[in-house]
């Protein structure tokens, strides 16, 4: 049996690994005590795959490392299926312990499950439940087990009475990995799966119950069904029946939420939606059930000001409001909370009614010891009834890296080390209980907890966008999902044993559709959108030619578009190339030439994966192309648009050999030297048929050298392209201000040359000069003739462009409503006629077959307007395509 072993330095599992010619991996996960071979019988039946077998956290060959609890075993497990599955992926098989850690990773990182199989592994109750909550019922059992009880009884009662083959050698390893401090991790992380965890599992599951062993009920009980609107427990201290009767009322009581974003809600369950998210925080703020008892703490963990379309717009702008209408009382930062610069974060969290915290992360240009954006380390919360809450705000160094814009003297402090120095302190100020408000990993807010040691009471965390807690040293972890889709609610109480220490009920809320939507935060959101579509009609740029982007013409072949935007994508990175699938271009019209609206850039590029930058030898790039055609001629979006590579294809020929040559740089491509590839998130996970391009973290080979976490997204780069030529028109135009203030003098002056090359319509005489519509006859006096106010629109004569220096507050939308007459204050009336224009501009361009070569007689420089330089890209032979029609398979 060939075995592969790691570093210590990586921490990576022991595990076996067989029959690696089989295209599909299978992982098998040993239960408690037991190691890689448990599974020594199964293993011969499974020849038709690959075979990955680790010992699991703090068993056998993976003894030392530690710690040994469900969630960092879980995230050990999905590093070797992201590095040694075939294709990232893997059917994951657990038995008892490696049960539970198999649902863990299909509930996390589901991307990685092709599918699971799970046996001896449930949410515990009764007797189960009992025995995991003291796992030293466990130790001792198996200390009478496997060292009391003689050999050849042990032998009789498995191998006879339960039908189990002999395995001495198994036997030993698990008298060899019966230690305390694994069993008391695994034990405590059994409890942590719930009834609603199984419902909402996105993996195709299998659960078997052993005859005679496991709770056949229980599995019965395993089938998946809809998230809830009731309350759903996620940790019980024993304390408040089922019926949600308690022996006491609680001292503290808390609503967590984290990572939110979008205003509206999604179309699959939980909903989510800010409405029904605020409808479910005023229960417990003002429920009359609760009328008797402490007010709530409403507690937030940090990225909230993007990334979302609006936010795109108002560069966060639009949240700091909905903050203070949740009723938040503490908040830590974000890694996303930075987007926009430190200035812009300053700026919007000082308008909030609450501090935002964020204690190891200290900016040294800012003078003393003071932690970046002026967020606070600490706060002290008097509660309703007295009681006095030390929160401290805690970030990772990780996602310092994934920030554009940082100053340069930062310090980042240990967040176990900071928490260690300033938690006494909160308690020398008199905090009887301590909150941590995180942003950080699991496995780091686990960390977190295993090296304060009991210091925190519980920790609040965010950067995950998933709902988990745990329990470790004392000290509870929760995060509580993401996007207003899920909340955590949570009591307080003091032991009745020990009144400084705390005992915790958590529920867990999924915010699912069958809740009902508040109706003054309805109105709210319809106020603040409606704001945001009148930013979004504004105009950004200027394209002096149509743009295709029809999927008749960016999924078949070449298109000025995608040039624009491949051209654009890879400038922007300093790459040597660019791939991009035609699936990202979802415009599926003819942009005609004009004016192009913010809403025109998120509308036809609305995907939220960001752009990444690769590296990758040139043999993965020309598979990349291959696979791109193909399906032609499928309208797939897989065909791609590119950037500094040409190819000539061939879909005659048989799928995988189309390709006939490709260049990169000018240049025939070298199939051994490495390029820096810039793409799309999308197909660095290999989605799409793109495994070429599967970066090291998902299994593949392509070296990340911007991932996903730190990219821009394409929408967000187009728009800094066009305010970049924006700008550049601004000084340009100064020349001509000017000139006008010259002519005004005495002194006479030649007039300024002009760049225009091409002959193109003034559009103000155009509209003049067509005919009239005589129904504007019967409106006022001074109304415009419709058509010419149509131009004036479309063509952006004396209309103010978008400007991304514009403050992002109310005065912004006050500006919008003093525009020139013919804007409407919504957009209605614009995108209306606009989609008009471009719905007969579009019949007229396929009656004509008009080719895109002809559409695109400009260059990009050669007709300006009077706020911006235009862009015209054009068609220039980088996809040509050759032989037969027919596509063969």
């Amino acid at each position: 049996m060939a075995s592969t072993e790691a570093t210590e330095a990586e921490q990576e599992l022991f595990f076996v690994s067989l029959n690696q010619d089989k295209p599909i991996t299978v992982i098998l996960l040993h239960g408690l005590l037991n190691s890689h071979l448990e599974w020594s019988y199964v293993i011969p039946y499974l020849s038709d795959y690959h075979i990955l077998a680790p010992d699991i956290s703090g068993h056998s060959q993976s003894r030392n490392i530690l710690p040994a609890n469900i969630s960092s075993s879980a995230e050990r497990v999905t590093v070797l299926i992201r590095r040694h599955a075939h294709g990232g992926r893997a059917h994951v098989v657990g038995l008892s312990m490696g049960a539970f850690i198999t649902l863990r990773i299909s509930r996390q990182h589901p991307e990685l499950v092709l599918s699971a199989i799970v046996t001896a592994g449930h949410p515990m109750e009764g007797h189960w439940a009992w025995v995991a909550r003291y796992p030293s019922i466990t130790y001792y059992a198996m200390l009478v087990l496997l060292e009391l009880v003689p050999t050849w009884l042990y032998m009789l009662v498995a191998v006879k009475g339960r039908g189990m083959r002999r395995h001495e050698e198994l036997l030993e390893e698990m008298r060899h990995n019966r230690r305390w401090e694994v069993i008391r991790a695994v034990d405590t992380g059994l409890l942590e799966l719930k009834w609603e965890d199984i419902r909402m599992l996105p993996v195709k599951t299998l659960a078997i119950a052993a005859e005679g062993i496991d709770d056949a009920e229980a599995v019965r009980r395993m089938e998946a069904g809809e998230p809830t609107a009731e309350p759903q427990v996620t940790y019980a201290s024993g304390r408040v029946e089922h019926q949600g009767q308690a022996d006491s009322p609680p001292d503290l009581r808390l609503i967590h939420y984290n990572d939110v974003y979008h205003l509206d809600p999604s179309s699959a369950e939980p909903v989510g939606g800010l409405p029904r998210f605020i409808s479910v925080c005023r229960q417990y703020q003002e429920g009359e059930q609760f009328k008797d008892q402490p007010k709530a703490l409403t507690l937030f963990s940090g990225d909230v000001f993007n990334p979302s379309l609006e936010s795109t717009v108002t560069k966060g702008q639009h949240m700091v409001p909905v903050l203070d209408l949740i009723g938040t009382d503490c908040s830590c930062v974000g890694n996303h909370d930075f987007d926009f610069g430190v200035k812009q974060f300053e700026h919007l969290s000082s308008q909030n009614k609450f501090p935002w915290l964020l204690a190891n992360v200290i900016d040294h240009d800012i003078g003393g010891d003071t932690p970046i954006g002026h967020a606070k380390k600490t706060h002290m919360i008097t509660t309703s009834n007295g009681i006095k809450v030390g929160l401290i705000g805690l970030g990772e160094r990780e996602w310092l890296e994934t920030i554009n814009s940082l100053p340069p003297n930062l310090e980042y402090r240990s967040a176990t080390a900071v928490a260690k120095e300033l938690v006494p302190k909160l308690r020398e100020d008199g905090a009887e209980i301590i909150v941590c408000l995180s942003h950080m990993r699991e496995p780091n807010d686990n960390k977190l907890a295993e090296q304060t040691e009991g210091l925190i009471d519980i920790i609040l965390g965010g950067h995950d966008h998933f709902y988990a807690h745990s329990l470790i040293n004392g000290t509870h972890v929760l995060r509580s999902g993401t996007d207003f889709k899920n909340l955590s609610y949570i009591e307080a109480r003091r032991k009745e044993d020990d009144p400084s220490k705390w005992d915790f009920d958590i529920w867990r809320r999924d915010i699912v559709s069958s809740i009902e939507e508040d109706p003054s935060t309805l109105k709210t959101v319809d106020e603040l959108t409606s704001k945001l579509n009148q930013s979004l009609a504004r105009p950004i740029g200027y394209t002096a030619t149509p743009l295709d982007a029809r999927f008749s013409t960016v999924r078949l072949k070449e298109s000025n578009i995608g040039n624009f935007v491949c051209d654009v994508m890879r400038q922007h990175h300093g790459a040597d190339c660019t791939i991009m699938a035609s699936g990202t271009i979802r415009g599926d019209q003819i942009y005609p030439p004009g004016a192009i609206r913010i809403k025109d850039i998120t509308t036809c590029f609305p995907f939220e994966d960001p752009v990444v930058l690769l590296r990758v030898t040139g043999q993965a790039i020309f598979d990349a192309l291959e696979n791109s055609v193909a399906m032609y001629p499928a309208l797939e979006g897989r065909f791609p648009q590119v950037s500094n590579i040409r190819f000539e294809f061939d879909p005659s020929r048989p799928r995988g050999e189309r390709v006939l040559w490709a260049e990169i740089g000018g240049k025939p491509y070298e199939p051994e030297k490495l390029y820096v590839l810039c793409t799309r998130g999308y197909m660095g996970r290999g989605k799409d048929g793109f495994t070429s391009l599967l970066v090291k973290s998902e299994g593949g080979q392509a070296e990340e050298i911007i991932e996903e976490e730190n990219g821009i997204l394409i929408s967000a780069m187009l728009r800094q392209y066009f305010m970049g030529l924006l700008t550049v028109g601004r000084w340009k135009n100064l020349a001509q201000h000017w000139v006008k203030v010259a002519q005004k003098c005495e002194t006479p002056v030649s007039p300024v040359r002009t760049t225009f090359n091409v002959d193109f319509p003034n559009l103000k005489s155009v509209a003049e000069n067509l005919p009239k519509d005589k129904r504007t006859e019967s409106v006022k006096k001074d109304a415009k003739d419709p058509w010419g106010r149509f131009l004036k629109r479309r063509f952006s004569i004396n209309m103010k462009p978008h400007d991304d220096n514009e403050t992002s507050d109310e005065e912004l939308h006050e500006k919008d409503r003093e525009e020139e007459e013919f804007e409407d204050p919504d957009g209605a009336r614009l995108d209306f006629e606009i989609l008009l224009m471009r719905k007969f501009f579009t019949k007229w361009a396929l009656k004509a077959k008009v080719k895109t070569s002809i559409c695109d007689p400009l260059k990009e420089g050669e007709y300006t307007v009077d706020w911006t330089t235009c862009i015209a890209p054009v068609v220039d032979g980088r996809i040509i395509m050759t032989g037969a029609s027919t596509p063969k398979n």
